[in-house]
C-alpha cells in the first residue's frame, strides 16, 4: 500500500486497530441475532443488515454508472470487471471507486444523523456519537 509519509509503524496499527473493530463488530452483530444472547435484539441485527445491503446495492450502482461491471458481489465487498489487464490502470480504477464509495458512505451517515435527530429527545440532537457532527449540524 502506498502512503504519504506515513510510517510502517503507524500503518501496522492503523491495521491492527481496523481489524479489531471489524472483530468486534462481527461478534455484536452475532450477539444481536443470536435469541440465547443477553444482548438480543433481532430488530438490531436485521437493522445491521438492512444498511448493509443499502450500501452494498448503492456501491453497486455507483460502481455501475461509472461505466464498469459488476460481476460479483457479497456482503462487504464487489468484483469488478476494470475491461484492463494494465495494473497502473487497474489501481487508478480502484482509488477512483475507492474514493467515491467514500463519498457516498459520507453522505449517508450525515442524512443518517440529521434523520436521527429528528426522532431522538432534545438533549440527543448535537448527534454527538457522529465522527461528522459539525458536518451533520
Amino acid at each position: 500500500m502506498k502512503s504519504s509519509g506515513i510510517s510502517s509503524d503507524l500503518l501496522a496499527q492503523y491495521d491492527i486497530r481496523q481489524r479489531a473493530l471489524k472483530l468486534t463488530a462481527n461478534s455484536l452483530y452475532g450477539c444481536l441475532g443470536f435469541t440465547n444472547s443477553r444482548f438480543y435484539a433481532k430488530r438490531l441485527a436485521a437493522l445491521v443488515t438492512g444498511k448493509g445491503r443499502e450500501i452494498l446495492m448503492k456501491t453497486r450502482d455507483l460502481v455501475q454508472a461509472m461505466n464498469l461491471d459488476v460481476i460479483y458481489g457479497d456482503t462487504d465487498s464487489l468484483m469488478i470487471a476494470t475491461g484492463t489487464l494494465e495494473i497502473d490502470e487497474v489501481y487508478r480504477l480502484g482509488n477512483r471507486i475507492k474514493s467515491e464509495v467514500f463519498l457516498l458512505l459520507l453522505i449517508l451517515l450525515v442524512c443518517h444523523c440529521e434523520i436521527s435527530a429528528l426522532y431522538c429527545r432534545p438533549t440527543f440532537l448535537s448527534c454527538t456519537f457522529c465522527p461528522l457532527s459539525a458536518v451533520a449540524k
